[in-house]
């Protein structure tokens, strides 16, 4: 079991425990208020401690709320980061805006949820800070970074390029595919 998955089964069993804590609050408080309390108290004290027990649920309730909020909310964050993952998987390459588009997010917070996954180990990628584009590891290995030179008309076409990839020239509009 991974960290996140850790932390997140630790919210839920709080939540559970919550849960529970509140409804024999609850119980308690509603067998002083209408089933006559303890033999031997007064009605004033069975009325007090039945408010006592009304008192303390609705905190712990608040508090349950709260921590299934939490919960949930993990679970949506971390289906989110293992979609991004699958993603970039399956492109290998791809710009931060397509990314962020994607998933339904701003650029910005594409960026934030990329580099927390790296830096948790979660993928190995990179980012071209002048392009935006993002790399994976596997993308790497198999790019060809240095400078690629149009088979028509010679200019030099500077970025990142897959072996494969089909690239246009921005000077003639020539269509070709990168070669080794």
């Amino acid at each position: 079991m991974n960290g996140d998955a850790l932390k997140r089964t630790i919210v839920l069993v709080f939540a559970i425990i919550g849960l529970l804590g509140t409804i024999l609050l609850a119980v308690v408080g509603i067998l002083y208020a209408f089933g006559g309390g303890v033999e031997g108290n007064s009605p004033e004290e069975n009325a007090a401690a039945a408010m006592m027990m009304g008192v303390c649920a609705t905190p712990t309730a608040i508090i349950t709320a709260i921590l299934f909020f939490v919960y949930f909310r993990m679970g949506k964050r971390e289906k989110l980061e293992n979609e991004m993952v699958g993603f970039l998987r399956l492109y290998r390459r791809v710009s931060l805006l397509t990314l962020a588009s994607s998933l339904n997010m701003t650029p910005p917070q594409a960026e934030k949820m990329l580099l927390d996954i790296i830096a948790r180990g979660k993928i190995k990628a990179y980012i071209d800070r002048n392009t935006k584009e993002i790399f994976i590891e596997d993308a790497i290995k198999s790019a060809k970074v240095e400078n690629i030179k149009c088979p028509n008309c010679g200019a030099t076409i500077t970025g990142v390029f897959m072996i494969g990839e089909v690239v246009k020239c921005n000077y003639c509009g020539t269509v070709f595919k990168v070669e080794k």
